[in-house]
């Protein structure tokens, strides 16, 4: 009587223990794929954004919308983000900011990377994942004279928690910052208790108030701290230039290099870091 072949108990073990082998192989990959995946599309809504500002420039005589909406600016009551909505091709969003029962979705400001957005929109608060440089959008900023440093060399925006950091909800829309963990959605900023840029000496060196930090890399959100940037990538932070460019901020870049890439007038020299 011929017999039955099949696989003895043993070569089934083999069997599972090669699956097991690959699948464990193949999970990094797949997460690096993915990772890489969330950092381009994140990069490219600070492009958007960064050329959205430049857009706005050029439609009003070089001057960019003021961080604080203050009556003599251009966008008078309105924050950043809100001004430069007509050029990201949210004319209908930017009509619907008037109406008070709206609820404004703007899917550039929203990192798909970034932990605390899915509680965020289930909140319906109107945060951002992106926050402007409260340095560069001070009083009466224009293109390029603010940015005596080089607009290569100076931050224009970058990623940042946008819900419920530290307490904090960085709203998208609001030009002040308020009560109860209100903060308009910038980064460097005096009003809202932010760590800022300090520069000293002759010739010009600068640090920070808080003296040793610059931005957090991938922390939890109760780990958030509202008073610097945060990015959700292991391998640094995004950040859109002056100029309109990207870059990646290195996890390891020094506290001096960091905050002179925040200061955009203050004579000071990038580092070998940057």
């Amino acid at each position: 009587m011929k017999r039955r072949s099949g696989l003895t108990l043993l070569e089934l073990l083999v069997v599972i223990a090669i699956i097991a082998i690959l699948i464990a192989l193949l999970i990094p990959a797949i997460q690096k794929i993915r990772e890489l995946g969330l950092r381009t599309a994140s990069a490219n809504n600070l492009k958007q954004i960064a050329l959205a500002t430049h857009s706005y420039a050029a439609g009003h005589a070089g001057r960019l919308p003021s961080l604080d909406g203050n009556p003599r600016s251009p966008n008078r009551g309105m924050s950043v983000l809100a001004a430069i909505l007509p050029y990201l091709e949210q004319g209908q969003a930017y009509a619907q900011l008037s109406q008070s029962n709206s609820f404004v979705l703007v899917p550039t400001f929203l990192s798909p990377a970034d932990p605390t957005m899915e509680d965020g929109l289930g909140a319906r608060c109107e945060v951002s994942s992106y926050a402007a440089n409260a340095s560069a959008f001070a009083k009466d900023p224009r293109l390029p004279t603010t940015f005596q440093d080089g607009m290569s060399n100076t931050i224009l925006f970058a990623e940042h928690y946008g819900y419920n950091c530290g307490g904090a909800l960085f709203f998208a829309y609001i030009p002040q910052p308020g009560l109860g963990g209100v903060h308009r959605a910038s980064f460097a900023d005096p009003l809202s208790l932010d760590d800022v840029p300090l520069t000293t000496g002759n010739p010009p060196f600068t640090t920070s108030k808080f003296g040793n930090l610059t931005f957090q890399v991938a922390p939890t959100p109760k780990q958030c701290n509202p008073a610097i940037p945060q990015t959700p990538h292991g391998s640094g932070m995004l950040v859109a230039l002056a100029d309109g460019s990207g870059r990646i901020l290195s996890p390891a870049i020094s506290v001096t290099t960091f905050w002179t890439s925040v200061t955009p007038a203050s004579n000071d020299q990038l580092g070998p870091d940057w």
